[in-house]
This record gives C-alpha cells, sequence and structure tokens, in this order.
C-alpha cells in the first residue's frame, strides 16, 4: 500500500477522520508499523494509527477496519509534560540560602505545614511513538 502525505482517512461508514502527515517506520527493519494523522481544523491533533486497523482491501483510500476503538482513545503523536528547570552553572552557583532569627520573645509556633518552595517547571514536547521507530515526514526544500 502506497502512503502519501495529504492522503485522507476515512472510517468504515466513510466518515472523513483526516489526512496522513507522517509515515512511523521501524528503524530497525524498515517496515510501515503507524500512521500518524492529523485531525481538527482549529484546534488540530495528530493521532498514532498502527497499520493493523487500515483496510488492506483498499488501494485508492485509506480506510480504517471497523474496531470498537474510537480514533479519540488513540495516542497522540506528541505527549507534553513538566519538567523541572535545569540548575545552570556550577554545583554552588544556584544555591539560595535563608537565615532564621527567632524573635526575642519566641514563641512555638503554631502546628501546621510550612509553604512548599515554588519550584520552577517547564514543559517538554516529544514524540509518543514506541523506542526503535522512526516517524518519516516530508522536508521542506
Amino acid at each position: 500500500m502506497k502512503f502519501v502525505k495529504g492522503a485522507e482517512v476515512f472510517n468504515t461508514a466513510g466518515e472523513r477522520i483526516g489526512t496522513v502527515s507522517r509515515v512511523v517506520i521501524d528503524a530497525k527493519t524498515s517496515d510501515v508499523t503507524d500512521l500518524v494523522v492529523e485531525r481538527g481544523a482549529l484546534f488540530k491533533e495528530e493521532k498514532v494509527i498502527p497499520i493493523q486497523l487500515l483496510d488492506p482491501a483498499t488501494e485508492d483510500r485509506i480506510i480504517l477496519r471497523e474496531t470498537n476503538q474510537s480514533v479519540d482513545d488513540l495516542p497522540n503523536y506528541e505527549t507534553t509534560h513538566y519538567v523541572r528547570v535545569d540548575q545552570k552553572g556550577a554545583p554552588y552557583d544556584n544555591l539560595e540560602t535563608s537565615y532564621w532569627y527567632p524573635p526575642i520573645s519566641f514563641q512555638t509556633p503554631a502546628p501546621g505545614r510550612m509553604p512548599a518552595v515554588p519550584v520552577e517547571l517547564d514543559t517538554q514536547t516529544e514524540p509518543s511513538i514506541p523506542e526503535g521507530r522512526i516517524a518519516i515526514t516530508e522536508e521542506q526544500p
């Protein structure tokens, strides 16, 4: 079966699901394992569709086999999660030091929790395809 970027993907009822944006291959065998299908007009998302869900009987169109799994349940191509921002420089360059002196009329603090120190986070986005597979897309000249 031939996969072309921008080819439309349909379900068995003939409803348009999206268009092919990438092809995922196994790096060792060079076999096509998944298609990345772009969905939506305003809020775009890319879904990873295993090649086993495609109907091989149709050569002119890409049609998904009928399954009890919705396309919405398939994994997104990219996942975004939060990671801690790396400290730059020597280990002691960014060390925050604080001092505490008890007041003159020291009293025991009321029971409770100390406020947490805010942790600076950054987002990281990476493809969510299995290790050892490569997503191929058309290069722009």
